[in-house]
């Protein structure tokens, strides 16, 4: 497990908490957050560019 792995849980912990309730349902938290999760964790699984 690498750092950006490690650091999952604690990036969607402060997106999750950092979010205002209202305008924000518990849901609507939820499911944000796990737009970041699957985003961060598409650009760490994808190939990386080859510098020329």
């Amino acid at each position: 497990m690498n750092r950006t792995t490690k650091a999952f849980p604690h990036n969607l912990d402060y997106v999750f908490l950092n979010l205002p309730s209202p305008p924000f349902t518990e849901d609507e938290k939820q499911r944000l957050a796990r737009k970041v999760y699957e985003h961060i964790w598409q650009q760490c699984v994808a190939p990386q560019p080859v510098a020329a």
